[in-house]
Parts: structure tokens; C-alpha cells; sequence
């Protein structure tokens, strides 16, 4: 199989050329590049292993195609663990009542995105 073949089992593309296709690899690698190792609860191991697998084997994704989705992963699966590991030291978070909550909503590319930035901020 070469690294051209879209149906390549080896899925998620994290350096220039090298390939790992475990859900367990993937979750290591970027424990490793964050230094943080609890993604919380529920656990991500079964979902994650079904959706690289899914990717691999079912997509059809051309190289830059695996390339973007991995970053995407990565991208989340490290904000979970920041997620995480900030939520530790939030005592009594759970417990605060939320009173007003504000939800911004828009089409996409409308600008939405700023004031929930700015609304964020406040906090």
C-alpha cells in the first residue's frame, strides 16, 4: 500500500510524513505534546478508535484530506486535556447555578464568532 492510497489504513498524519493509525497513538502523542495526560470523563478510547478507523478505511480521503482531519483531531483532543485539566482547579464549579445564560447563534461567516469572544471575556 503507498502513502498515496486513499484507503491507506495508516490514518492520522501528525509530522510531515509519518503515520499512525491507533486511536491509543494518537492520544499518546498529543498527551506528550501537552504534558498533560487525563482526558476526563466519559473516556474517548471506543468513539476514537471508531472514527480513525472510519476515516481510514471508509472516507476516501486524499493525503491533504487525512492531513487536515488529523490537525482537527489533534487540535481537539488537546483542548479536551487543557479543558480538563483547567476544570481541576475550578472549585465548586458544578455547583455555581448558571442564572442568565447567553447562547450567540448565526449563520456561518456571519460574525458571530466575535461576540461570544467578547462575552467570554467578561467572564
Amino acid at each position: 500500500m503507498s502513502a498515496n492510497d486513499p484507503k491507506q489504513t495508516s490514518f492520522v498524519l501528525m509530522d510531515s510524513d509519518s503515520v499512525h493509525c491507533d486511536a491509543a497513538a494518537l492520544q499518546k502523542r498529543v498527551q506528550e505534546r501537552t504534558g498533560l495526560v487525563d482526558f476526563g470523563v466519559p473516556p474517548l478510547e471506543a468513539p476514537l478508535s471508531v472514527l480513525t478507523r472510519s476515516l481510514a478505511e471508509e472516507a476516501n480521503l486524499h493525503r491533504l484530506g487525512r492531513f487536515l482531519a488529523s490537525v482537527h483531531i489533534r487540535d481537539l483532543l488537546e483542548r479536551r486535556l487543557r479543558l480538563v485539566e483547567s476544570w481541576k482547579y475550578w472549585d465548586g464549579l458544578e455547583a455555581e447555578p448558571v442564572q442568565q445564560p447567553i447562547f450567540v447563534t448565526g449563520m456561518p461567516r456571519s460574525g458571530s464568532s466575535r461576540p461570544g469572544r467578547n462575552f467570554a471575556k467578561d467572564l
